[in-house]
């Protein structure tokens, strides 16, 4: 094809640092690598499609080199990590690829019109003071929206309750959920309400997949749940950051009334002073008028 470039921009700091591609196994690394190849070479380049239409498993296997089976498991590996994204129908595609083939593009249409107008009046040679971000394909996941109609609908459109619980169950260590209850739905659409989260939840879940402590390797055994997830912060701290260190995590749940704060923090004392070997008489008369829900003198 005349004018198709030879080579590909691959920045290593940049597959390093992906969270998506760094929880997923070495296994879905190298099929995605020869993926990335295949979308490059594509017709339409940073999609996965052949005469325009999507990609099978079994074709990619062939493509390949793999198995069906082993190469379906890899897919679903690397989609529940967000390392992909699919169109509306189906096709699989690399967001950094594709935003970077429309900057490209728009890069040459400038060019044929005379150039970059903010850089007038600089003389040859100059270099422009507003630097452009890497171009590299080998990250999964970008700091800028998808730019063409398409993607940005797929992007953008929130996902179904089936799509999130596929998402959800396939990360390996995390309680997986088996009833998606009124209140678990009334969260989910919630959240749904708000582009942010819509934009970041697959992101967010990549994050917390890739942490030991999230999968309870912590002092309290806590595993993160979907409740957790739903919670209207949880996606927005996640991808700030926290959590990630092995000696923190999200705060224990707080007891729902005040009722239920007073008995947590008498049978807090009384558990510290059997501790210590004593009784502490006042938590224990107050724990037991709490009990018998008696409010005269003891």
């Amino acid at each position: 094809m005349a004018g198709k470039r030879p080579s590909l921009q691959f920045y290593p700091g940049d597959w390093l640092r992906d969270p998506g591609v760094r929880s997923v196994s070495y296994a879905a690394r190298g099929l995605w690598i020869d993926m990335l190849c295949l979308m490059f070479e594509s017709d339409r380049k940073g999609y996965l499609c052949v005469a325009g239409k999507p990609v099978s498993a079994t074709a990619i296997s062939r493509m390949t080199g793999g198995n069906t089976d082993e190469v379906s498991q890899l897919l679903t590996e690397l989609e529940s990590s967000g390392v992909f994204s699919r169109t509306e129908h189906g096709m699989i595609y690399s967001r950094r690829m594709v935003r970077d083939e429309h900057k490209r593009q728009l890069c040459q249409e400038a060019g044929k019109r005379g150039g970059n107008p903010t850089l007038k009046g600089q003389s040859k040679g100059q270099a422009n003071p507003k630097t452009t971000p890497s171009s590299s394909s080998s990250s999964s996941v970008g700091d800028e929206s998808p730019t063409t109609p398409l993607v940005a609908e797929a992007a953008t459109r929130a996902p179904t309750a089936a799509e999130f619980l596929e998402a959800w169950n396939a990360v390996t260590g995390f309680t997986q959920v088996r009833s998606f209850s009124s209140k678990r739905q009334r969260q989910f659409r919630a959240r749904c309400r708000d582009p942010a989260w819509v934009r970041d939840w697959r992101e967010a879940l990549a994050k917390a997949s890739a942490k030991p402590f999230c999968r309870g390797h912590n002092d309290r055994g806590w595993v993160a749940t979907v409740d957790w997830f739903l919670r209207p912060d949880t996606v927005v701290r996640l991808m700030e950051g926290h959590y990630l260190d092995s000696g923190t995590g999200p705060p224990p749940e707080q007891p729902a009334t005040m009722a239920d704060r007073q008995a947590k923090t008498l049978r807090d004392r009384e558990k510290a002073a059997q501790e210590r070997g004593s009784v502490d008489p006042e938590a224990a008369r107050a724990f037991r008028e709490h009990l018998h829900g008696r409010n005269g003198d003891a």
